[in-house]
C-alpha cells in the first residue's frame, strides 16, 4: 500500500514539475508572463499617406492616426520619429529605437531585427508613373529604355524594377521623399517614377495630379507584399512582440490600404 501511494505521489509531482518548468523530456516550455511595455519608440521613413510630416510640422498619416487610437485605448505611449531610411534602420539595429515601420522581411534583416508573424500593412506591388505630355508610347515596362527613373531610397520594389536598371540600362535617381520625385516628374525633369501602387494612388489624388500623371502597371505586379513593424532584438528579448502586434492589429487592418486602392491608369 505504501509502495502504491509513493508511486502516485511521484507521478503527481512529475506532472506538476512538467507544467511549471522547462524540461529535457519533451514537455513544452512554459514562458513567464511578460508585462506589456509602457512605451514603444518607432522610427519610420516619410511615406505618404502612411506617415509623414504635415504642413504644420507635426506628424500625419494613417499609421499616426491608428497609433494615436492604440495609445489612448491601451495606455502604451507611442513615440514615432520620421527620419531617413538608413538612419532609421541603424537606430533600430543598435537598439536605440524599439521598432521600425514599415519594413519588408529579408533574411539579412532577420539577423538583427525581429519580425512578428502578423504584418502591419499589405502593399500591392509597384507601378511606374509617366507624365501625360510624354509622347512615348509605353505598352509595357520592357519599352522603357535609356530613361531617368526616380525611386525612394527606402523602398524595395523587387526583381521587375531591378531589371529596369540592369537589362534596360536606365538611370536610377534615388530620393528620400517620394513627393520630391513626383515634383521632378511633374516638371518633366525626369522620365518616370516607380513607387508602390497604393501610395501612387493616394498621392495622385491628394496632389490633384490626375490630369498630369498616368500609371503604367506591370502585368506581373498584381501581388500582395507584407510589410512589418520590425522590432529591435533587445526589445524583443524583453517583451512578447507577437502579443504586442496582435494588440496593435485590433486597431489596425493590414488590408485596409489594399481595399482603398484605386489606380489612375487611363
Amino acid at each position: 500500500m505504501i509502495i502504491i501511494f509513493s508511486f502516485i505521489k511521484a507521478v503527481v509531482l512529475a506532472t506538476l514539475l512538467s507544467a511549471t518548468s522547462t524540461s529535457v523530456w519533451g514537455f513544452s516550455e512554459q514562458k513567464p508572463i511578460v508585462p506589456l511595455p509602457k512605451h514603444i519608440s518607432i522610427a519610420a521613413p516619410e511615406i505618404r499617406p502612411l506617415v509623414y510630416i504635415g504642413e504644420n510640422g507635426g506628424l500625419a498619416g494613417q499609421f499616426v492616426t491608428m497609433f494615436e487610437q492604440f495609445s489612448v485605448r491601451t495606455g502604451i505611449n507611442i513615440d514615432i520619429t520620421v527620419m531617413p531610411w538608413g538612419r532609421a534602420l541603424q537606430q533600430v539595429k543598435s537598439g536605440k529605437v524599439d521598432a521600425l515601420m514599415p519594413a519588408l522581411f529579408t533574411e539579412e534583416r532577420a539577423n538583427y531585427l525581429t519580425f512578428p508573424k502578423a504584418p502591419l500593412v499589405v502593399f500591392s506591388g509597384s507601378v511606374i508613373l509617366q507624365h501625360r505630355q510624354d509622347t512615348r508610347e509605353i505598352a509595357s515596362w520592357d519599352d522603357i529604355k535609356d530613361a531617368q527613373i526616380v525611386k525612394v531610397r527606402s523602398m524595395n520594389h523587387g526583381e521587375n524594377v531591378e531589371q529596369l536598371f540592369t537589362d534596360q540600362k536606365n538611370s536610377l535617381i534615388e530620393v528620400v521623399r517620394i513627393t520630391d520625385g513626383l515634383k521632378m516628374l511633374q516638371y518633366q525633369r525626369v522620365d518616370f517614377v516607380v513607387m508602390d501602387a497604393l501610395i501612387a494612388s493616394s498621392l495622385i489624388e491628394e496632389l490633384n495630379l490626375e490630369n498630369t500623371l498616368k500609371v503604367i502597371p506591370h502585368p506581373e505586379e498584381a501581388r500582395l507584399i507584407n510589410s512589418y513593424l520590425a522590432f529591435s532584438t533587445s526589445f524583443a528579448d524583453k517583451y512578447d512582440v507577437e502579443k504586442i502586434m496582435g494588440l496593435i492589429n485590433q486597431y489596425n487592418d493590414p488590408d485596409k490600404y489594399i481595399k482603398q486602392l484605386e489606380i489612375y491608369s487611363h
